[in-house]
């Protein structure tokens, strides 16, 4: 399989030619990211109707570690997504995170991506641990959890593991 990094250049050159949405898989440098953001954030001062949630500092930092770590799974098929007039509305979080990490990865790429569906983007709902055991076909996946819970706070005091535990 052949890959692409492309040049800003080459990228407008791709969004000019074509008019509809279209994927490709892109190596996404820091310095192609910081683009994605700034075009963004510019995206966002012409268009305030267009703002998307408040970047969550703890995810950022999560996911540069993740990555700076050599950890983070390329291949997802999870696309990042901006919209034709820059709007990033998939993967800003994952954008500031290479920024921020200084390393590079590919990722699937939808171009020209349609700004009116933003608003039924990440509405699904998150796998708790009890899905996660479940999908690793851990057997009690559904009450191991809070067992895991209620021990960590009996070893380490009160409160409760999401208070407790910083990612």
């Amino acid at each position: 399989m052949h890959y692409h990094s492309l040049s800003e250049s080459e990228l407008e050159r791709q969004s000019e030619k074509i008019n509809e949405p279209y994927i490709k898989k892109v190596l996404v440098t820091p310095d192609l990211a910081n683009q994605f953001l700034l075009n963004h954030e510019e995206n966002i001062k012409t268009n305030p109707d267009q703002i998307n949630r408040d970047t969550k500092k703890d995810r950022v930092e999560l996911y540069s570690r993740e990555m700076s770590a050599g950890r983070w799974k390329e291949n997802t098929y999870e696309p990042l997504q901006i919209t034709k007039s820059g709007r990033i509305t998939n993967g800003k979080h994952r954008l500031t995170a290479i920024k921020n990490s200084g390393v590079s990865i590919y990722f699937h790429i939808v171009f020209n991506a349609i700004d009116d569906v933003f608003d039924v983007l990440d509405t699904g709902f998150k796998r708790n641990s009890g899905d996660v055991f479940e999908i690793a076909l851990i057997k009690n996946s559904k009450g191991l959890p809070s067992i895991i819970q209620n021990f960590y706070v009996y070893l380490h005091g009160k409160g409760s593991v999401t208070q407790s535990v910083k990612m």
